[in-house]
């Protein structure tokens, strides 16, 4: 239940931001910590009724690099659009009934720093 209200606050603090950018760049950096909490609720709580991707492209704020949730095992990255629509690669897959229980910590993603 903590685990979840957490990352609820998370979420809707994220999606506020998203929702307030008047341009894209803007609201590609609010989507990080919105996909970083999608990420960390699905390891934990698992996969409801599909299979979720986690994808990664290095090139992200300045070769920092970044994750998002997928639906689709094909890259599709949402940073850069068009502009790079394949760029990144799927690092792990989150199968439906699959997590790490809701009591534990999420599992720690490589460049994942809060």
């Amino acid at each position: 239940h903590m685990f979840w209200m957490e990352r609820y606050g998370e979420i809707d603090e994220s999606i506020d931001a998203f929702l307030g950018s008047d341009a894209i760049e803007d609201m590609r950096v609010h989507f990080e910590p919105l996909s970083e909490a999608f990420i960390e609720t699905a390891q934990t709580l698992g996969a409801i009724g599909m299979t979720w991707y986690v994808a990664y492209c290095p090139m992200v704020d300045g070769n920092r690099g970044a994750y998002w949730l997928s639906e689709f095992e094909e890259i599709l990255n949402p940073y850069f659009g068009s502009m790079m629509l394949r760029c990144g690669e799927v690092r792990e897959t989150i199968r439906e009934g699959v997590g790490s229980g809701s009591n534990d910590e999420p599992r720690e993603m490589a460049g994942h720093v809060h």
